[in-house]
This record gives C-alpha cells, sequence and structure tokens, in this order.
C-alpha cells in the first residue's frame, strides 16, 4: 500500500533523482533530450512554497514516485490554474494505481486552494500519460507542433 505525503526537504534529492529518471525516460519521445542530464538541488527550491504541491509516494519507507505542480501566477487569467508539471512512478512500482493516487492527491490539494483548471503537457506519443490524463477528465485544449530544421 502506498503512503501519498507531502514532501520533506531530505525527500529532495530522491525526487531529483526521479525527475532525471523522468527526463531520460521521455528521450524515446523527444529526440532533444540530453541522455546524461542530471537533476540536482531542483526541488529543495519549490518543496514548501505556498503556491506549490510535491507530493511523494512511498512504500516500506522508500520514495517509489511524485508529483509536482503548481498554481498559476497569471493576473490576466479568469479562474484560478494550476500546471501538473511532473508525474513520475518508479517502473517496479507501475501499474499499482500509485500514479493515480498521487494525481488524486495533486487535485484534492488544487480544490482547497480554489483552483478550477489545471493544466498538464504530456509528449504526444507518449499514450501511457496521455491515457492516465484522458482516464481523469483532462482534455486537449491546444496543440504544440514543432519542426527540427
Amino acid at each position: 500500500k502506498v503512503e501519498i505525503r507531502k514532501a520533506e526537504l531530505q525527500d529532495c534529492v530522491i525526487v531529483d533523482e526521479l525527475l532525471t529518471k523522468l527526463i531520460i525516460d521521455e528521450k524515446q519521445y523527444d529526440n532533444n533530450i540530453d541522455e546524461n542530464f542530471k537533476v540536482s538541488s531542483y526541488y529543495k527550491n519549490y518543496y514548501d512554497k505556498e503556491s506549490d504541491c510535491l507530493l511523494v509516494g512511498v512504500i516500506d519507507d522508500k520514495i517509489i514516485g511524485y508529483i509536482y505542480g503548481y498554481i498559476k501566477d497569471d493576473a490576466n487569467i479568469i479562474n484560478k490554474e494550476a500546471k501538473l508539471d511532473a508525474l513520475y512512478v518508479e517502473e517496479d512500482y507501475r501499474h499499482q494505481g500509485i500514479a493515480q493516487s498521487l494525481i488524486d492527491s495533486f487535485l484534492n490539494y488544487c480544490k482547497e486552494k480554489e483552483v478550477k483548471i489545471v493544466e498538464v503537457n504530456a509528449c504526444s506519443e507518449n499514450i501511457h500519460a496521455i491515457n492516465l490524463y484522458k482516464k481523469n477528465n483532462f482534455q486537449t485544449t491546444k496543440i504544440t507542433m514543432k519542426q527540427e530544421i
């Protein structure tokens, strides 16, 4: 059984490692990603900010996944919006409902903060991520197109 909890400072090193894995994993969908890229000292800047939400999934005292998002600071929007920025679960723990538990917890945080819209980006070829987000009622509202030159 996974425990979802707010990340603490000592968790940030592990969550940075998971972000590195997420970025490397996305290399299969985006050849512009440097496979040698390594994240360090990133989430320590966000774990305790009021407008940010960094949650970890823990099994047997081991962090096996996380979700990070934040409330957008944009005076031009009518409804308060949040961005689900990163979601990752270790490969050995996938397809066990952990990502769903992380999403549910993040959406609860958003509701508590009176957020009306949550946005997420996914690589267009990452069918697993897209299906997970669609299952959670996310809808395509914009399409970004790129051209390599």
